[in-house]
């Protein structure tokens, strides 16, 4: 099967995907097509997406099949947004909720096989009888379902011991669709933690394509000293709003606590103060400094995403924790600043590559704040090490060795 060309002739215009595909996803998609397991690793902003949403599309253009991809994801947010974003291409596709969420007619689709992508989370499967007789034992998604698809993959591993443990559980569907190909997707994920997840998963010998991690367009800068303090070592940054406003660049601010990111957004408008809003108007919706974190009401989480989207928003740095991460794709972000050290190098990278999507060089910088090393894990404790004997000259070199 020459997928490069039919993805060419008949899914590109048709579907409106605006770019040619990779190498690495050409490969994905004809092993999923060949009915093999598959594993995708991948840098962050490479586009491992369009590996599962075009397997049905290909199956009806090749072989004149409905087929039906279902696909695991670890957040509300990040399905919605997929979902959003591939029905807005013309490709039949669903995000499951909890039943009471959910119109008559639309479960009624859901039970038909209507749509070609079928987004929801390993809960909404395994913790209600309603979804899974109609998704596991129905004749209809025996008989179409074509992949079954788990998006960040390494959250199985990371999560599935003490949150969210119904991941882990992903693999009784193994029993259920016997035939069916599983791919795995992540952009990071090291040979051990692979091992584990298929493993758990009940997965032998999958097809692996995976390549190097390295964001070569992020320039990353690293700095651990006594005494730090947020507002003189981000000074910079601060001033570069103070002096452009709303024509700043984007920058993320990562920090480790919902505590830690209402004291930093107090500090950082107090310092700014009229320079903090739009054309200096004190009105809530021109601050120019936003706030996420999982405390957040939903609706509240997707207003502030809706925003920093936007080139013209007015947020030009979102303060947050690590809920701000998971599947965002916001191309024109040129900063992410951590002030703390992350829980682990895995953890960082993926929060890193939220900046130059665009493939514009962008800047990382982590502050390590000596306080914050004392309860992540042995790679962070060991990289930071490393960097304060000299054992590790460069950062990068020291974060792709300890981590990949």
């Amino acid at each position: 099967m020459d997928v490069d060309k039919i993805y060419e002739e008949k899914i590109r215009g048709k579907y409106k995907f605006p770019f040619f595909l990779k190498e690495k996803q050409t490969q994905i998609i004809e092993n999923v097509m060949r009915g093999n397991h598959s594993v995708g690793i991948l840098p962050t902003g490479y586009g491992k997406s369009i590996c599962f949403q075009i397997l049905p599309i290909l199956h009806e253009e090749v072989f004149g099949q409905k087929k039906i991809a279902l696909v695991f994801s670890p957040l509300k947010s990040l399905m919605y947004d997929q979902c959003a974003a591939t029905t807005s291409q013309g490709i039949s596709s669903i995000c499951i909720v909890q039943r009471t969420d959910m119109s008559d007619e639309t479960i009624e689709g859901i039970k038909k096989g209507l749509y070609s992508l079928v987004y929801l989370s390993p809960e909404i499967l395994l913790k209600f009888k309603f979804w899974h007789e109609i998704l596991v034992e129905s004749a209809v998604y025996q008989e179409q379902i074509c992949a079954i698809v788990i998006d960040e993959v390494h959250l199985l591993e990371t999560w599935g011991e003490k949150f969210r443990t119904t991941f882990q559980r992903l693999g009784e569907l193994r029993s259920h669709f016997t035939n069916v190909p599983f791919l795995l997707l992540t952009a990071t994920c090291t040979d051990s933690m692979l091992q584990s997840i298929l493993r758990k998963l009940y997965i032998q010998d999958p097809i692996i394509e995976s390549l190097c991690p390295d964001r070569p367009n992020i320039f990353l800068k690293y700095k651990s000293e006594p005494g730090m303090e947020p507002l003189v070592e981000i000074k910079w940054y601060l001033d570069e709003i103070k002096e452009k406003g709303v024509g700043a660049d984007k920058a993320i601010l990562y920090v480790r606590s919902v505590t830690a990111v209402g004291t930093l957004f107090r500090d950082i408008m107090g310092n700014l103060r009229d320079d903090g809003y739009k054309d200096r108007t004190k009105r809530s919706q021109n601050r120019l400094v936003g706030e996420f974190h999982g405390a957040l009401e939903d609706h509240d989480q997707k207003k502030i995403l809706c925003s920093f989207l936007k080139p013209e928003s007015p947020v030009r740095l979102l303060i947050c924790t690590v809920a701000f991460g998971l599947g965002v794709n916001i191309p024109d972000i040129r900063y992410v600043i951590h002030w703390g050290a992350c829980d682990s190098l895995l953890q960082y990278w993926q929060e890193v590559g939220r900046a130059g999507r665009d493939g514009q060089p962008s800047v990382a910088y982590y502050y390590a704040v000596r306080t914050s090393l004392i309860h992540v894990e042995d790679d962070m404790q060991k990289l930071c090490g490393n960097i304060k004997n000299g054992s590790a000259k460069c950062f990068r070199h020291g974060v792709l060795c300890v981590a990949f």
